[in-house]
């Protein structure tokens, strides 16, 4: 997955947590960060895998 490195480490300093999860959706075009149930980020590729 390649993703604009600016977008995903202000996404990355929004969260304040301990612990992170990073879920890969669909093929790896997409990933959703989370901490806990409130606070989301969806992360989209910058170009289409193959």
């Amino acid at each position: 997955m390649a993703v604009n490195p600016a977008y995903l480490l202000d996404a990355l300093n929004s969260f304040e947590g301990p612990a992170l999860r990073v879920e890969l959706l669909r093929s790896g075009q997409r990933a959703l960060l989370s901490c806990g149930s409130s606070h989301r980020h969806l992360r989209m590729s910058v170009k289409q895998l193959v």
